[in-house]
Parts: C-alpha cells; structure tokens; sequence
C-alpha cells in the first residue's frame, strides 16, 4: 500500500516538474496579452455577419486563455456588443481549447506534432462552425449596429500593466483552472501507473470506436484545454493513438454540460445544434486525419511520447523548484477560497454597511474575479465577497453608493445583476 502511494507520488511530481516551466511561461504571456490587447478592440473585429468575422473570431479566440466556462461571459458580452451569432459561435469554440499557456503545455507532455496540431485543429473546427452557422441564419435579420465600447479613462503606466498582467495570470487565470489542472494531474498519474498498456493498445485497434468514445467521454466533462494534457500524455503512453489522444484534448475543453445550456441563450437552438455537431463530428474526422498525418510522418504516438518524456527524465534544480512552486500556487488556489468565506462570515457579522446582488450569469471562478475586479475600481467600494455557488454578491461600503452605479458597472462587465433578495426568495436559484 504504501510503495503504491510512494510510486504515485513521484510520477504525480514529474508530471507537475514536466509541465510547469511551460505552463508558467505560458499564464505569463497570456497575462501579457490580457493588458496588452484591448477588449474593445477585440469586440469591433466581430460585429458583421460575414466570413471574415467567422475568420477573426477563430483567430482572436485561439490564443486567450480561457477555459470552456470562462468563455461565457466574454461570448455573452460579445453579443450584447453587437457581435454576429457566426462569430460568437466561432470564437466559443476555438477559445477553450487552445491558449498560449496550454500550447506549452501539450509541447511540454506532447512533444511538438501535437502542440501544433491541436491549435490548428480547434481554429478548424471553428472556422466550419462558422461557417455553418452563417448558412443556417443567412435569411435572419442583420443585428443592429455595435454598442460602442469604453475605452477607459485614466493612463496606466508601463510598471502598473505588467502587474496587472502577473495578477490576472497567477490569480484570475489560474484560480480559475486550478482545480482542474491538479485533477488532470492526478488521473494522469494513476492512468500511468495503474492501467494495463494492453487494455489501451486494445481499443487503440478499433480505431472509430475510440474516436468516438473519446468524444463521448469529453464533450460532457469539464476540463480546461491545461488540465486534459497530463490525461492525453498518460494514454499515449499507455498505446492511444495521437489522432484518439487528440479527440480528448479537443472534445474535452471545447464544451461541456453548462457550456451547452449557455450556448443556447448565445446562439438559439440551430446555434447548439452546430456547436455540438461540429465539435463532436468535427473532432471525430479530425482524430483519423490527425492518425493518417501522424502515419505518413512516421510520428508514433507512445514512442514520440517516451522520447520526449526521456528528455526530461532528470529534471534539473530550476524544473524541480518550479513543479513544486506551479503546486503551492494551485494548493493555494484551491484552499483561498475557504478562507475567504469564513472572513465573509465574518465581516456581514460586523454590521457595516452591506449590499447584495444576484449574478445569474456567474458560472466559475474566473467570472468571481472578473466581478470583484469591476465592482472594487468604484469609489466606495471596501470589498466584495462572491459566492459562485448561490450566485450571489456581497458589496461592502465604506460610503455610499448607489445601486444603479453598481450594477451598471456589473454590466459593463458582461454579468447582469439583480436585487439580493429575489434570488433568496427563489431559493438560490
């Protein structure tokens, strides 16, 4: 029993040394895009129902690194920015799945045919969504003109926009994955040490059948494109084909069950009938393809696997001290969120002036912080406690400020908001 737990821990530790210079490398240069590259900027590339609107929501999408939740809201905002439904619909899926940090990533497990196949595969399968979606609503009525966006008020300098971006990386991005990265690690792993090479070179025979059962498993899941790598380089190794292997990596992070009820609000029903259709048909074709590629090549997917992970057999110090530091900040990640309620607890005990507001549209951590985030910049803010669960928001002031100066700046954010105390008497529904 304990040699078990003993040989668990030291793979669960190379997986996290393997992935960890990559994937901090990775939140860092997202955290760069993030402050670099306006959102209002973003939100005019997208507005005309055309193919060139399809083209840019794929490509501006593929880069940001957002999970298959923290999608929502940006799509939400999107739209009420006047954005066409192809393009919302191109950027939803071509955003969850890729993202400079899980890039690294899949280079860091994967090796580098699958670092580049998968970002072109998930901008694909956007792009045929889109266009799919332009030739199922091309009789609908061209939306009305985009809203135009703030651009914000007071200059930053250069040192406040780099801390900006290493807050909005090490906080907002990766308490909104941290869970899923350590579970993904996890079942990595356990798939490594504990199933059979012979149960997987099995079904790696019936090749559609894998196709689709790897479909079947991700598409209902939630794992975010970072978190799913460690489980793809676990089946690789154990004998998956590169082409299955990727049906995961693209299946999984692409949607998943409260993506699919949001999507509906975001692109009506022949919208979702696209999205699932493309993802789960698309991903399909493009595991065979990916199979073929991966055979004209002669990339085998457990020895190309094994190869990689021989080079990183001996992590150095530096990749040790960074697997074990990518670890205190997910541990730290994931018990914060504790903490914090208990000082919540605390503080609506102490009597101080207090508002509450019901946020429907919250769905995970990283629409928590994107609404923190918005509501402290208002002066009279003291802090602001969020509750993901109950989808409540709890406003402390230290002077007054009016509720419709709160919720205005709610919905500037993307999240529509309503009086605390409707949501209490549904129940917290």
């Amino acid at each position: 029993m304990m040699a078990g737990i003993h040989a668990f821990w030291g793979e669960f530790l190379r997986l996290s040394a393997e992935m960890a210079p990559y994937l901090l490398l990775g939140f860092g240069v997202a955290g760069l895009l993030h402050v670099f590259i306006p959102e209002h900027w973003v939100y005019r590339q997208l507005g005309r129902r055309s193919l060139w609107s399809v083209v840019k929501g794929a490509f501006l999408g593929a880069p940001l690194p957002l999970c298959s939740c923290g999608v929502l809201p940006v799509a939400a905002t999107l739209k009420k920015s006047g954005a066409s439904p192809p393009a919302v619909l191109s950027f939803l899926i071509s955003t969850p799945v890729t993202g400079v940090d899980s890039i690294l990533a899949t280079y860091a497990l994967l090796g580098g045919f699958l670092a580049v196949v998968r970002p072109v595969a998930s901008v694909a399968i956007a792009l045929l969504a889109g266009a799919l979606m332009l030739l199922v609503t091309r009789g609908d009525t061209v939306p009305a003109a985009p809203l135009s966006m703030p651009v914000g008020g007071k200059r930053v300098s250069l040192g406040g926009r780099l801390r900006k971006a290493v807050d909005y990386a090490f906080n907002e991005l990766l308490a909104g994955i941290a869970g899923s990265v350590l579970l993904g690690m996890v079942i990595g792993a356990a798939i490594s040490l504990f199933v059979p090479a012979n149960l997987v070179a099995r079904f790696t025979g019936m090749t559609w059948v894998t196709y689709v059962g790897m479909v079947l498993i991700g598409t209902p899941l939630y794992v975010c494109a970072t978190g799913s790598i460690p489980i793809a380089a676990a089946l690789l190794a154990k004998g998956l084909s590169p082409g299955a292997a990727l049906a995961f990596l693209l299946a999984g992070p692409a949607t998943n069950a409260v993506a699919i009820a949001v999507a509906r609000d975001l692109v009506g029903k022949r919208g979702l009938a696209v999205y699932l259709g493309t993802i789960i048909f698309g991903t399909i074709a493009v595991g065979w393809g990916t199979d073929l590629l991966a055979g004209w090549l002669g990339y085998a997917g457990s020895g190309a696997g094994a190869q990689h992970h021989h080079h990183v057999a001996q992590p150095s110090s530096l990749v040790w001290f960074s697997g074990y530091l990518l670890l205190a900040l997910l541990g730290y990640h994931l018990v914060a969120p504790r903490g914090r309620k208990v000082l919540a607890a605390w503080r609506r005990r102490s009597g101080n002036p207090e508002v509450a507001l019901a946020v429907p549209g919250m769905t995970c951590k990283n629409c928590a912080r994107k609404v923190s985030g918005a509501l402290l910049e208002l002066d009279g803010v003291a802090h602001v406690d969020v509750d993901v669960e109950t989808k409540q928001v709890h406003i402390g002031l230290n002077s007054p400020v009016d509720l419709m100066v709160l919720r205005q700046k709610l919905l500037a954010a993307g999240y529509e908001s309503e009086d605390g105390a409707d949501l209490d008497r549904k129940g917290g529904q």
